[in-house]
């Protein structure tokens, strides 16, 4: 077991880091060297006769503690999880699942990212649904985000879909207090927690949502290919899957009736999915679990103030994200510079992975268990090298990253 976070013995589990530096958790984590070796074994062992006796009993009881280590992860019941490919399947499943019905409202916020927000509009243009946008800026505190929900929710919400953690500002919604508002009137709570599941302590029953998704890929530091969607147990015969499989019917015999599976959130799974990729997930959570929640939110949380306090410092450079930093997410410009650019020479100047936020024409930088102040340092060196000397990134990168954003 490692002693510390950011420490050698940590990083030790991370050796591909020692040739760059790696602040893009919040777009998908490095595998730490367990999960790599997890599902590197679970190829090798598959090979053997992936439908074999042994391997099928091997297969399922990896699916079954895939959906124990996600609900452990969350305060849930295994029975309140669904296996997905990432968190946008699992939001996908809740909002075209869910009855909603032209007219009925539908809640969220100016900060979210595509994959919720698409959806979204989606579901307007689909469903007819009135869609209710929030307003809210990085400065503000939980009051006034309380008050700006308060004066759009109303008899007609029927949803409220939201980040835990917004993908671009760093801030954590007052979720908890936002879902107490929205069952007042009767309505549901969609949380999208792809950038607080695995960076901070996440109780479902604290927050009081109905539904919550989440990726292994990014503060789990799992493989790509692994999310998990919780639903609140009595809400299970609710949803609809749009997509479905034989899990979604009780029986499947022809001639014959069509009987639907109610009341099991299998019903919402496809079939043939990487017990590899499942296997790493379990690794994965399972250290993530054992490295303590908490630990990682202060240590995530400090390197995040430290970073903010160096970059403010800077003449030219404006923060995006609060001044006092609210998680390790942290987003900010470098006047005269397009953003595009900036996260550019980043790797180019100091071999530092970030990423640019194009809603907010800013560069994001997101740091985890396995950064250290040192790497904050450098990032700091390097931002202010940029600004004074106005340096650009080169075109061939910035045209990656933009071919990146949509292809992966």
């Amino acid at each position: 077991m490692v002693s510390g976070l950011g420490d050698p013995e940590l990083r030790a589990l991370f050796p591909h880091l020692r040739s760059l530096i790696y602040m893009n958790t919040g777009w998908q984590g490095p595998m730490p060297r367990p999960v790599v070796k997890a599902v590197t074994k679970a190829l090798r062992w598959e090979a053997q006769g992936p439908t074999s006796p042994g391997v099928m009993e091997e297969k399922l009881a990896t699916f079954a503690r895939a959906r124990e280590e996600a609900a452990a992860l969350i305060g849930a019941s295994p029975h309140e999880i669904s296996l997905q490919e990432n968190t946008t399947a699992g939001i996908n499943a809740v909002l075209w699942g869910l009855p909603l019905r032209p007219g009925d409202e539908v809640c969220t916020t100016n900060l979210e990212h595509p994959s919720l927000f698409v959806p979204l509009l989606y579901l307007r243009r689909r469903r007819r649904v009135k869609l209710r946008v929030v307003t809210v800026a990085p400065q503000d505190d939980d009051g006034q985000i309380l008050s700006q929900f308060g004066g759009v929710l109303g008899p007609r919400t029927r949803l409220v879909a939201i980040s835990h953690i917004l993908y671009g500002t760093g801030q954590l919604l007052p979720v908890a207090r936002i879902a107490e508002m929205a069952h007042s009137y009767g309505a549901w709570v969609l949380v999208d927690a792809a950038q607080s599941v695995g960076q901070i302590p996440v109780d479902v029953k604290q927050l009081g949502c109905d539904f919550l998704a989440f990726p292994g890929h990014k503060w789990l530091l799992g493989p790509a290919g692994t999310g998990a969607l919780y639903v609140r147990q009595e809400l299970v015969p609710t949803l609809t899957p749009l997509f479905v499989s034989h899990r979604a019917v009780a029986s499947v015999r022809w001639p014959g009736p069509l009987r639907p599976v109610q009341d099991r959130l299998s019903k919402l799974e496809l079939t043939t999915r990487s017990v590899a990729l499942w296997w790493g997930w379990v690794v994965a959570v399972g250290l993530v679990r054992r490295l303590g929640l908490e630990a990682i939110a202060r240590h995530d949380l400090e390197l995040a103030q430290r970073a903010a306090q160096k970059l403010v410092a800077i003449p030219g450079v404006e923060l995006l994200s609060p001044q006092t930093p609210q998680s390790g997410l942290l987003s900010f410009r470098v006047r005269g510079i397009d953003s595009w650019s900036v996260t550019a020479a980043l790797w180019q100047e100091a071999k530092i992975v970030a990423r640019t936020v194009p809603a907010l024409k800013a560069t994001r930088v997101s740091l985890h268990l396995f950064n250290t102040p040192e790497e904050v340092e450098i990032l700091a060196d390097a931002v202010f090298r940029i600004a004074k000397s106005s340096v650009l990134g080169g075109g061939p990168q910035v045209q990656l990253e933009r071919l990146a954003m949509d292809e992966l």
